[in-house]
């Protein structure tokens, strides 16, 4: 129960931006707990949500299934913000915001849960970006697909749409000859597909 009071603690204290100063669309808190538990977070698992705004969905992530959460943001005031939500909800010791190009996103070894709010263009301008994610990661695109992968289940939500993939790992036969004739053996590849 304490995790949706912090929760509903933050939407009570966010710093609001004056308009015209906002580059970002926000996702309500229930679509938020719906990307997440549609990915079925576990503790295990890392939440990277890339292009975080004012950071609630790692603070979510955070306060209701206690996991690490990390938000990126290219612009500094709207991290600035985002740092200032995560403090406000105590959450420093389980929420990390970083300012920087989610272009240049380097991935831990673990296995993530990456969400995204983001247009069709730089969804796909961050194909190569995510492809890179270890085996066993989760993507939720709030809204948008990403292009050129298979899609599975579509999740709506009132008017949202939620658009799942994970990175799994496939095995396939490979023939090799050699000297002394050809056998086959087991080659392991990653694929993302939707599901």
């Amino acid at each position: 129960m304490k995790s949706y009071i912090l929760v509903a603690n933050f939407f009570l204290c966010t710093s609001i931006l004056q308009a015209g100063e906002s580059h970002y669309v926000t996702t309500p808190p229930d679509v938020v707990v719906a990307m997440l538990d549609s990915v079925d977070v576990t503790v295990v698992d890392m939440v990277v949500d890339l292009g975080c705004g004012d950071g609630r969905i790692p603070i979510i992530a955070a306060a209701k299934y206690g996991v690490k959460a990390v938000g990126i943001e290219l612009d500094s005031k709207i991290a600035a913000i985002a740092k200032q939500n995560v403090k406000r909800n105590s959450l420093s010791h389980l929420v990390e915001i970083r300012q920087g190009d989610i272009l240049q996103m380097k991935w831990g070894e673990s296995r993530q849960v990456v969400t995204v709010y983001l247009d069709p263009e730089l969804l796909r301008k961050l194909v190569p970006v995510l492809s890179r994610l270890p085996i066993g990661s989760r993507i939720v695109s709030h809204q948008h697909p990403i292009l050129g992968w298979a899609q599975g289940q579509v999740i709506e939500l009132r008017r949202h749409k939620l658009y799942r993939y994970r990175v799994i790992q496939k095995t396939r036969k490979q023939k090799v000859c050699g000297p002394r004739g050809c056998t086959y053996v087991d080659v392991n590849y990653k694929v993302i597909e939707g599901y």
